[in-house]
């Protein structure tokens, strides 16, 4: 986050907060985007430079609310500060779901939601359209996990592993699983690939596209899939091709199997799901920005696998690629939206330094 004293030299669209002392509440101004400085302001009101018009506090709350309810409910399911939605009209209620919707994270808003009373809920054809959507979620999950269990078996017929990468193995973290959206199946067939897709061209008549960075793809009833040879693109940066060996070292060693309609597939290890999540929201960051969704796959992958890895490996891994920086702060981010939390991130591995408590967070201070 770049937060300027003036808002005048931000090129995107952000918000300048000027509180009311009587909400107590504090926001940080770096003084550069290095943050070689702080201070803290008050003030009477919020307003949106980018666009010109006043948004009052009460109402930037509501909707920053929304999005940490549904990302803690990702996390962990508990009730949230409700009384941040007293007054939440209709056009509101329109704006966070249209947000939610936006930043991948619909359906998890959607069990948010469901933690408040009666009374604060959004109007009943909001909410029918929400549940609408919300079910369309869960079917394309369910016809993705069919598909996975066709392809396994499948392989598994001509006694080829499968190890899931990203989207399904993901949601596998969840709650709820079903309400973490997946797009394409990526799968990793341990070097196998190029058999792998002449088996599924000569029995199943299915074209494969071998055009592609790092992956061939080609559809199952429907769904992508991205059968990956390699984890990055090892033509764009001479660097790529050493965190490569890196990638197939970690994923010569298959992490839990787990049974997707009865069928069993591999998940990476933590070692190799922790370096993987990280570089591919880096690219997404890169390229055209990450949403919450990016984040919360981060914060339930924090809180169930985080203490499992070998924390100086990743360190070492994250400095030489650089990424170490981009690590830092999701994790923190992660810990501080959603309430994601280990045994070791608020004291060690590669997050120490960003992860002791934050203002307006449980455990903060005011120093």
């Amino acid at each position: 986050v770049i937060v300027s004293l003036d808002g005048t030299d931000i090129p995107f669209d952000h918000y300048i907060f000027n509180v009311d002392p009587k909400e107590e509440y504090k926001l940080v101004i770096a003084t550069s985007p290095k943050g070689s400085g702080t201070r803290w302001r008050f003030s009477k009101a919020a307003r949106c430079c980018s666009r010109s018009r006043t948004v009052p506090m009460r109402r930037w709350r509501r909707r920053t609310w929304c999005d940490d309810a549904g990302c803690r409910t990702t996390v962990r399911p508990r009730a949230g500060d409700a009384s941040l939605f007293e007054g939440t009209d209709a056009a509101q209620w329109r704006e966070i779901y249209d947000l939610s919707s936006v930043q991948g994270v619909l359906a998890q808003a959607w069990d948010g939601m469901q933690l408040l009373p009666e009374a604060m809920r959004p109007p009943r054809a909001l909410r029918l359209q929400w549940a609408v959507n919300v079910e369309r979620i869960e079917k394309v999950y369910r016809r993705q996990e069919r598909a996975i269990a066709r392809l396994a078996a499948f392989y598994r017929e001509h006694a080829i592993p499968m190890m899931l990468l990203k989207g399904y193995g993901l949601s596998l973290f969840y709650p709820v699983p079903e309400h973490r959206p997946c797009g394409d199946i990526d799968i990793w067939l341990f070097g196998r690939q190029p058999e792998a897709d002449k088996l599924v061209a000569r029995e199943w008549g299915v074209p494969v596209d071998v055009h592609k960075e790092h992956h061939t793809t080609f559809d199952v009833d429907g769904i992508m899939v991205e059968n990956h040879y390699d984890f990055v693109n090892k033509e764009t940066h001479a660097s790529n091709a050493r965190l490569e060996r890196l990638f197939k070292q970690y994923a010569a060693q298959p992490g839990e199997s787990v049974a997707v309609a009865g069928v069993a597939v591999y998940l990476p290890s933590e070692q190799l799901n922790a370096l993987f999540l990280l570089r591919h929201a880096a690219v997404h960051f890169q390229k055209e920005g990450i949403v919450l969704r990016h984040l919360c796959d981060w914060a339930c992958f924090l809180t169930r696998h985080w203490d499992e890895i070998d924390h100086a490996l990743f360190r070492t891994a994250m400095e030489d690629y650089r990424m170490d920086r981009f690590a830092d702060l999701m994790t923190a981010a992660a810990m501080f939206w959603t309430g994601a939390s280990s045994s070791r991130t608020a004291t060690t591995g590669s997050t120490g330094r960003l992860c002791t408590p934050w203002p307006g967070r449980p455990g903060w201070s005011g120093s």
